[in-house]
């Protein structure tokens, strides 16, 4: 039987704190602390990061879908104040975790993660997890966004085309070409806006020739780099002494 808990209001170090806890006797728990507190050894590119990183500093409502031992998935979300206009979103993921990290009244809940498990996927719990955000985020009167980060934009068939063209592209049906947003739009979600700054790095030439020693650089121009098997299309300006890597997110409302 699929069942799901809520750890609600925890920071990182709290919610690694009860799974390390609980890991003793839960095999989920486990995962779940081996999945965040090696986090850093992950993201090799955190240091190039720009701007503040907030994620493990802000209270976070954490939700965990499992059955019996076996994790299927857990969703992450934060809460932001946001009047509801375009202009009043966050620029993504990063900057909803720096003004959830703001003192104040906050009526918007982020979903930051909604993962589910590789052999658990294909299987309806992706949207499961999306509809106990929805459920959390109405009993608290909260409106639900998510900037949602499309895994078809990292192949290399659309990893050089601009974000914004990318972000438009559709099947034969009219439907959103990327499995991820087609999901949420098939339950319910609204497109508001896109953002092509979700999450940045800047390094110099000297840390980018370091990670990605295969890439010529001649002039400056876009370079497709991989990481972690995916495909970034980063830019380097050579007169300047800077690479940039951008990642897009596609903001969604549901609720």
């Amino acid at each position: 039987m699929v069942n799901h808990i809520l750890y609600k209001n925890k920071t990182l170090p709290q919610f690694l704190m009860i799974m390390k806890a609980k890991g003793v006797f839960s095999k989920f728990s486990k995962l779940l602390y081996d999945m965040y507190a090696n986090q850093d050894k992950l993201s090799v590119f955190r240091q190039f990061r720009l701007g503040e990183y907030c994620f493990d500093k802000i209270h976070m409502d954490w939700i965990v879908l499992y059955e019996g031992h076996e994790l299927i998935g857990h969703g992450v979300m934060c809460c932001i104040n946001w009047d509801g206009s375009i202009d009043d979103l966050p620029t993504g993921w990063s900057d909803s975790t720096c003004r959830s990290n703001n003192i104040g009244n906050k009526n918007t809940n982020v979903a930051l993660f909604a993962r589910v498990q590789h052999n658990y996927r294909r299987m309806g719990y992706a949207g499961k997890l999306i509809e106990l955000m929805k459920t959390l985020s109405l009993n608290n009167n909260k409106k639900l966004i998510i900037p949602l980060r499309p895994p078809l934009r990292y192949k290399e068939e659309y990893a050089k085309i601009s974000f914004s063209d990318f972000s438009n592209l559709a099947r034969d049906d009219g439907k959103p070409l990327d499995p991820w947003i087609r999901l949420h739009c098939n339950i319910g979600a609204i497109r508001i806006s896109i953002s092509e700054y979700s999450h940045q790095h800047v390094m110099n030439i000297n840390d980018y020739c370091k990670y990605f020693p295969d890439v010529e650089l001649d002039e400056s121009e876009y370079h497709l780099v991989t990481i972690n098997n995916e495909l970034y299309n980063s830019y380097v300006d050579l007169k300047h002494n800077i690479a940039v890597i951008n990642q897009g997110c596609v903001w969604v409302q549901h609720c």
